[in-house]
């Protein structure tokens, strides 16, 4: 009997989730060891970050093995899991999230055992409000092909992010070179580098001086608001669905599509609030706010991935252009009010005068409302979508097949 021939996918995913698995081993190694070292010399804080760090990087290598495990059973020509339910798991991965906050909240407040408690908190909070609604949107799917789940989150988690990033940063470095040249017709250059200069500390009033002489410059706050609220979701909401794209080719679905877009934009959530956030005072607002930049992720590219699901299947790209204008605005929005907010809160604790005080205070509030409806927003739209999608046409045999090989 010939053996069953290799699927090309599987091999990909099978090498690149070794390689994510040997990335996360070592630097999570060379993490511990940094914490060692300044836990040694009594550098706490250094120690308490670098321990953090390194429970991310080793998070991040379990959460790769279950896609290396599917993709290897299918490499070595044994038969994909497929499932249809998944409530008890739901549950139980659903009462994480506030179980994480509580744990973090009375690690610090009591002093029981930051150092250890703290980081499992912060990799419990950023990873279980992405998996609660994973599991909640593939629920939808007439058959759940977990090999294919597996590995639109593995892409999600390490290639869509890691791409994202060096773009992002490729593009900063010449727009950040452009501002600092027009900031320096504007202000003293003198100025600015007398800080530099000088051998004593920078006080508390130079700093706040400084950020006031960058932050007065319009067309430097218009360029920050052009990169993180047009360019910045242009870029992602294009990356952000590359784990799909080998796949949309053999007959995807949309609602396939969307749920495993929804998944790898999850992961990609799941790495910002890994790195975006770090334990310490306001770390729980901190993660509730990034649940709900999860969610927001997990909607605009799954909005992205059944776009292009349709614009294959009819030939058509308005569909798909339009899926993806409509994930980069609600992007867009989103980072828009979250630069207000943060704008907003750096003016009040530092005392940079941006503008009155009333409108400052007006700004952080309606951005947080913004921000607020976007979320629950998000939520809505991944209950709805998927179910609209699924309503839409009924998934014949062929079409449920195309969605899981």
């Amino acid at each position: 009997m010939d053996a069953p021939e290799r699927d090309a996918l599987d091999i990909i995913v099978l090498v690149g989730s070794i390689l994510a698995l040997g990335i996360s081993i070592m630097a999570a190694g060379s993490m511990a060891i940094i914490a060692g070292v300044n836990n040694f010399l009594q550098l706490v804080e250094n120690a308490e970050a670098a321990w953090t760090i390194a429970v991310i990087f080793g998070s991040m290598g379990l959460l790769t093995l279950p896609g290396l495990y599917l993709s290897y059973r299918s490499v070595n020509g044994q038969a994909p899991l497929f499932s249809k339910s998944i409530s008890p798991l739901l549950f139980t991965i659903g009462i994480g999230f506030p179980f994480s906050l509580a744990l973090g909240a009375l690690s610090r407040e009591f002093n029981i055992l930051p150092s250890f408690l703290e980081p499992i908190a912060h990799v419990i909070a950023a990873t279980t409000p992405m998996l609660f609604m994973s599991l909640y949107i593939v629920r939808t799917l007439p058959v759940i092909p977990w090999r294919r789940i597996w590995g639109y989150f593995s892409g999600g988690l390490w290639a869509s992010p890691l791409l994202a990033l060096l773009l992002e940063l490729l593009t900063a470095i010449p727009l950040f070179l452009l501002l600092l040249a027009y900031v320096w017709t504007e202000v003293d250059p003198s100025e600015l580098l007398e800080p530099l200069r000088s051998t004593s500390p920078l006080g508390e009033a130079q700093l706040n001086e400084q950020i006031e002489a960058f932050l007065q410059q319009p067309l430097l706050i218009l360029g920050v608001v052009l990169f993180v609220a047009v360019f910045v979701p242009l870029l992602e909401e294009f990356i952000k669905s590359i784990a799909l794209w080998p796949t949309l080719n053999r007959g995807l679905t949309p609602l396939y599509a969307f749920a495993g877009g929804a998944v790898a934009g999850g992961a990609y959530g799941i790495f910002e609030a890994f790195f975006l956030a770090q334990p310490g005072q306001e770390w729980a607002s901190l993660m509730i706010a990034r649940a709900g930049a999860t969610f927001m992720h997990m909607l605009t590219t799954g909005i992205v991935s059944s776009g292009l699901a349709r614009g294959l299947k009819s030939k058509k790209w308005g569909p798909a252009l339009h899926h993806y204008f409509s994930a980069v605005a609600l992007h867009g929005l989103w980072n828009l009010a979250a630069l207000g907010v943060g704008l907003g809160l750096l003016s009040q604790e530092t005392g940079v005068r941006l503008a009155g005080s009333s409108s400052i205070t007006l700004v952080v509030i309606g951005s947080g409302v913004v921000l607020a409806l976007l979320a629950l927003g998000a939520v809505f739209g991944l209950h709805t979508y998927p179910r609209y999608l699924l309503k839409q046409k009924t998934q014949t045999a062929q079409e449920a097949s195309a969605g899981v090989s």
